[in-house]
């Protein structure tokens, strides 16, 4: 996973509360979808259901609600390189 491997060491080392790390699970049918949103020191998680399923396009929109409360606790978000991941880029401007 090259994309994992270019943010700080202060990340990798989950040692920093604030910094979070996303992923999607997806369901055994293919379509059905969930987002986690972990912060990676502490574990807390945020999951939420994806309304559209896999579809990458509604993704920023979930996620960005979903730590709407928390704005003022995120410091970083990490993801892999999945495709569904592809539109989280819409969150830097956020």
């Amino acid at each position: 996973m090259p994309f994992l491997r270019l943010h700080p060491e202060v990340i990798n080392r989950k040692e920093r509360v604030r910094d979070r790390e996303i992923d999607t699970i997806i369901g055994k049918n293919k379509r059905d979808a969930i987002v986690t949103i972990c912060e990676r020191k502490t574990k807390m998680a945020i999951i939420h259901k994806l309304d559209e399923g896999r579809k990458a396009e509604a993704l920023p929109q979930t996620v960005f609600l979903s730590l709407l409360a928390y704005k003022d606790k995120v410091h970083s978000i990490t993801s892999d390189n999945g495709d569904e991941l592809l539109h989280t880029k819409k969150l830097r401007k956020a």
